[in-house]
């Protein structure tokens, strides 16, 4: 009996251990957060635009969501340094060689944050120094 609830407590250790360890990786089996562009995911492609490495890399964050008003505006905010924003034409125009990482800010969050105007989600860059 006493073997028995050792292995099962074994088990059942190893299994916890199990599930907490795969949390981090995506669906690249990089082990970043599902939600950001590293810079070594990035020196792989810094000739391309950064809308064709998000393509490529996170194409879940190009789908429109989020709330959709009488305007339809569910489109992403792209949000340069922390501080600048533009609009999702921004993404085309710049090559992955100027962007150190990006990160994608879900609608609520985004929201939360920017306002409504955030409203389809927000994709952050952060540019080389």
């Amino acid at each position: 009996m006493k073997a028995t609830r050792m292995a099962l407590a074994v088990v059942t250790g190893l299994m916890m251990t199990a599930c907490a360890s795969t949390g981090g990786a995506d669906e690249n089996g990089s082990s970043s957060s599902r939600n950001v562009i590293t810079a070594e995911q990035l020196e792989n492609m810094s000739n391309q635009s950064v809308y064709d490495v998000v393509r490529k890399l996170k194409p879940t964050w190009l789908q429109r969501r989020g709330h959709v008003s009488f305007r339809g505006n569910t489109e992403l905010l792209v949000i340069l340094d922390d501080s600048q924003f533009h609009d999702f034409s921004l993404l085309t125009s710049m090559t992955a060689a100027n962007v150190e990482e990006i990160r994608y800010m879900d609608p609520r969050k985004a929201t939360n944050k920017y306002g409504i105007r955030a409203s389809g989600g927000a994709i952050l860059l952060t540019t080389r120094s």
